[in-house]
């Protein structure tokens, strides 16, 4: 009966946070976020559908039909292959667009899912953990970003953190595969998250390394094991050379600037107390301006950092009062919010992005709150549920008032939304312009976004299955014009022969170009022609990334 009433608590909240988070797809019809990134990995999606449903395709997985004629493209951005199989199973039976829209609600729903099972692993009370799991799942920081869904999935996160916490506690070969394979996944699933976790977990061992006989257990274990550990570490080793060569690959001899690029999204003291502008907390704290600004609306709600509060003081008070794991996961969260903070120009994170592994294709790093609010909410519901086991009256009302409240918390009654319809009828008729003919160049539309004009003549490429030289991702190709540009026909000689020319795209009446940022009033978001005067052409040597405010971040 308890098992029933559990499984019905957990459906009923799961209902109430997908109506909430996506009520302008559920009733409106409208596509959630924006016509940017949104399109974008919704293009990614249905291209990984066509290499494995349409022999004739132009593309292969690597090389969606965009930038042609460069190679290995999709490497600039996420792949998505661990979560695209959810999305090729729906379009077995939808259109794109209606598979897309359940894509987004399944792994939202599944992220939830996994976050349930691990609070329940670590004997929290089912009210509680539907509290943890739909503050995380569905908190403010993660549907901020509903836009970029490359971040949707986050399912291998949870249980990953629930293994990892087993491992240090006792090192043992079951818990290090399975935490070697949820982190596997969660790449495969998120690059970025899964980056992030498992520079978590690095940091949690590290971190439990501290306590007394933590070292000679883990020697130990090495020890014991060290053959099998020795073959896990390969095949984990050859299975990440397989994903990520591509990268390395297309990204040979690309870089990041820390100093113009990352150091802009480092979270900040403001960001942590940022809400986005679509929740009920805007009323009492405004949410943070500046450079970047979407990237930097990480505050969790004020439960998180109530029940912090609460966890702390009675931990100073009397220090056996917090369990090792629980204490473990929050001085996990702490330790990552520590070394990626933003103190003036001075952050830690300037040596983890010299130093560790990876770090260098790490751009925003404020998303390392997906990770560092997980492990916060576990820990302080761990700590509460254990001091709550000693009076059995109040672990029922203090879960359903945590449950409420965190509901409540998290709610976002103004979430944004578009209608995708002007945007689908463009690309349809680009699509018969472009149908059997050669590789194309569309004209962007100098009245609209430059990334909406060359997303709209990607997809009118994979639709007609004709190559298109028009791309936007992550970044552009090495000596790739600049993508703002219009391009003229000497420059699109210069850059590949054969190519057909077709007119521009007509898409500003539905998305007009928006007015240029406050802190950066010379920027513009509108396509340009070519200077005519020779110091102004473009040349053909290596093209230098814009200014990271004129891209919205991948």
């Amino acid at each position: 009966m308890r098992s029933l009433f559990a499984g019905a608590l957990y459906g009923v909240v799961l209902l109430v946070a997908t109506a909430g988070t996506f009520a302008p797809t559920l009733f409106e019809g409208q596509l959630q976020t924006d016509p940017g990134d949104t399109l974008l990995n919704h293009y990614i999606l249905e291209h990984g559908w066509r290499c494995v449903s349409d022999p004739g395709y132009c593309g292969t997985f690597w090389s969606p039909p965009c930038f042609y004629p460069e190679k290995n493209t999709l490497a600039y951005s996420e792949n998505m292959l661990g979560v695209g199989p959810y999305y090729w199973a729906a379009r077995l039976f939808l259109d794109a667009d209606a598979a897309y829209a359940v894509w987004m609600i399944f792994v939202a729903g599944l992220t939830y899912v996994s976050a349930v099972w691990t609070f329940r692993k670590f004997d929290v009370p089912p009210l509680l953990a539907a509290a943890g799991a739909v503050a995380w799942a569905y908190g403010l920081p993660r549907i901020n970003q509903l836009g970029h869904q490359q971040l949707l999935g986050a399912m291998y996160a949870p249980p990953a953190l629930w293994y990892a916490s087993e491992f240090c506690r006792r090192p043992a070969l079951g818990s290090f595969v399975a935490v070697t394979g949820l982190v596997g996944l969660q790449i495969l699933s998120s690059i970025y998250i899964g980056w992030f976790l498992a520079f978590a977990i690095g940091v949690m061992i590290a971190i439990s390394l501290c306590s007394a006989g933590a070292t000679n257990r883990l020697v130990e274990f090495v020890r014991a094991d060290a053959w099998r550990l020795a073959a896990v570490a390969t095949l984990a080793g050859a299975a990440a050379y397989v994903l990520l060569h591509p990268y390395l690959e297309a990204n040979q001899g690309f870089r990041r600037s820390f100093r113009h690029e990352v150091r802009l999204m480092l979270p900040r003291f403001d960001s942590m107390l940022s809400p986005p502008p679509s929740s009920i907390w805007t009323t009492v704290l405004p949410p943070t301006d500046g450079p970047l600004n979407h990237e930097h609306h990480i505050f969790p709600g004020a439960g998180l950092y109530l029940l912090c509060v609460v966890v702390a003081v009675v931990g100073l008070y009397r220090c056996s009062a917090i369990p090792p794991a629980p204490f473990l996961l929050l001085m996990t969260a702490a330790g990552l919010m520590l070394l990626s903070l933003r103190f003036g120009k001075i952050s830690a994170w300037s040596v983890v992005f010299q130093t560790v592994p990876g770090a260098k294709a790490i751009r925003a790093v404020t998303r390392i709150v997906t990770i560092a609010h997980l492990a916060a909410w576990l820990g302080v519901l761990c700590t509460i549920s254990c001091w709550l086991r000693a009076r059995p009256r109040l672990p029922t009302a203090v879960g359903a008032i945590l449950l409420v409240g965190s509901v409540a918390d998290q709610y976002q009654p103004r979430l944004p939304g578009f209608d995708q319809r002007p945007f689908r009828a463009e690309v349809s008729r680009l699509t018969e312009e472009l149908r059997n003919g050669p590789p194309a160049y569309v004209e962007p539309d100098a009245g609209s976004p430059f990334w909406v004009s060359h997303i709209a003549a990607m997809w009118a490429g994979l639709k007609a299955n004709v190559p298109v030289v028009n791309g936007y991702s992550g970044r552009t190709p090495p000596g790739f014009p600049d993508e703002k540009l219009i391009w003229d026909d000497d420059e699109l000689a210069r850059w590949t022969d054969g190519v057909r020319r077709i007119p521009a795209v007509r898409l500003a009446a539905a998305y007009p170009a928006p007015p240029a940022p406050p802190d950066r009033p010379e920027l513009d978001f509108r396509p340009r022609r070519i200077e005519r005067d020779p110091s102004c052409r473009i040349s053909p040597t290596k093209h230098s990334p814009p200014a990271e405010p004129a891209r919205p971040d991948r």
